[in-house]
């Protein structure tokens, strides 16, 4: 049954009462802040489905930080980052993913500058991936895994054990058009998630990739890997 918006934000300020998190965050992001008696004064805000989303996984995530470590100017800056790509994005799945990535910085327990350019790179790669992007490059990483590179085998050859199979895959279960998948690929190549294959090998005609390590890391970093 669809929630209604008082019903959301009734839900929402009772996650608020029990996550020492969202709590703390809220108190220590600087276009938040306010007392915890005057929580009623960023309604707008929290009543955003979005954003019940957001919090929602943070609660099931349990995050437990001390409070000098989520008053950090890291931490605050990563959830005021974290939260504007929430509230642009419809998908909930993918709000989902952001949580997790947020939990993961916090639970590294390493704030500092270096960490936190490190989380936003990480966070714009995420941003910039649609979710179905995201479930394509899952259903790659399924046959890389069945198919692992051996030594003496290159990756053309690699491919083409699985490519055909993969690519039917991804069209039947991703409802992509089957004359757009080589090109839903080729759009990959700008996350550095996914690499085309060069070189002149036989019988290769230049259309298959595969994952970039960065892709393994980042699922790792989302609680997938």
């Amino acid at each position: 049954m669809k929630l209604d918006t008082d019903s959301i934000v009734d839900r929402i300020m009772s996650m608020y009462e029990r996550s020492p998190i969202l709590r703390m965050v809220v108190a220590s992001y600087p276009t938040l802040k306010v007392t915890e008696a005057g929580i009623l004064a960023i309604y707008n805000w929290w009543r955003h489905r979005r954003m019940y989303v957001f919090a929602d996984e943070i609660m099931s995530l349990n995050l437990e930080p001390t409070q000098q470590e989520v008053e950090s100017r890291e931490i605050c800056e990563a959830f005021g980052a974290t939260a504007r790509r929430v509230l642009d994005t419809a998908r909930e799945d993918k709000i989902r993913l952001f949580a997790r990535l947020f939990a993961s910085f916090v639970r590294e327990g390493r704030f500092t500058p270096e960490s936190f350019d490190n989380f936003e790179e990480d966070l714009s790669i995420l941003d910039e991936l649609g979710y179905r992007e995201f479930q394509l490059l899952l259903v790659l990483r399924k046959y890389e895994l069945q198919f692992p590179l051996q030594e003496g085998v290159n990756q053309a050859q690699r491919t083409a054990k699985y490519w055909s199979t993969f690519k039917t895959e991804a069209v039947k279960t991703l409802n992509i058009p089957e004359e757009d998948i080589d090109a839903a690929l080729q759009r990959l190549t700008r996350t550095g998630l996914y690499q085309i294959i060069t070189g002149t090998y036989w019988d290769y005609a230049g259309d298959r990739g595969h994952l970039s390590p960065n892709f393994p890391r980042l699922l790792k970093r989302v609680g997938m890997g």
